[in-house]
């Protein structure tokens, strides 16, 4: 499909999600697309640096960020061992 707009906005947060990411790991991501395919072949990292951006509240840290249990494409543990109460990660300011 043809782009109609295909401009950095530099004060987004996922623009500097990518510059973090880019900085941390020593990589080039130049845009939105090479974050997305850094994501899709570093997903455990991805997921661990995302969870630490958004600055999720625990009471019990993870363990693991993913865990495979068994031959199916859902037989995945996310965040093993971690506890975290919803409404209080909603209702933080």
């Amino acid at each position: 499909p043809l782009l109609t707009w295909d401009k950095k906005v530099p004060h987004t947060r996922l623009e500097h999600f990518r510059k973090r990411i880019s900085e941390k790991y020593n990589i080039e991501l130049n845009n939105y697309w090479d974050l997305h395919k850094w994501s899709t072949e570093h997903y455990e990292q991805f997921w661990e640096e995302t969870w630490n951006y958004l600055g999720f509240i625990t009471s019990k840290p993870h363990d693991q960020v993913f865990k495979k249990t068994g031959e199916g494409i859902l037989d995945v543990e996310w965040f093993q061992g971690m506890l975290f109460n919803a409404a209080e990660n909603l209702l933080k300011i």
